[in-house]
């Protein structure tokens, strides 16, 4: 999973994620990282402020992929999934709202996120 390591709304989703996820199914690197630039994995066609997840091989951006990651999570987080059923294109709007504006609401970052000793194995160099 890739996420904007400057953005607090990101972070504080990546603690979320970290602290849930008590089977280990995610790893991390920031968009900014080296594993996204050697792995020319930032040339997809988007924004900076998207997540990206690859799951099986498949990669889910925006929406899709806050549905994805919902779908590996306990409730009440995995309720997000239901947002499958809403139109995809009112789905991405809404997404595209919050992360044009996630700076001004919770702010930013000085330093991308750098992981610390606990979190080391879960983040991708």
């Amino acid at each position: 999973m890739l996420f904007d390591g400057y953005c607090n709304l990101c972070n504080r989703s990546i603690d979320l994620l970290i602290r849930i996820d008590s089977n280990r199914i995610f790893k991390y690197a920031n968009l900014e990282s080296e594993f996204a630039k050697l792995n020319n994995l930032t040339s997809l066609d988007v924004e900076k402020d998207t997540v990206i997840l690859f799951k099986k091989g498949e990669t889910f951006l925006e929406s899709d992929a806050v549905i994805e990651i919902a779908k590996d999570i306990k409730w009440p987080y995995k309720i997000l999934t239901y947002g499958r059923f809403v139109p995809k294109s009112w789905r991405n709007q809404l997404y595209r709202w919050i992360a044009r504006n996630r700076y001004k609401w919770f702010g930013k970052k000085d330093n991308c996120r750098v992981p610390g000793p606990e979190e080391r194995e879960l983040f991708l160099a």
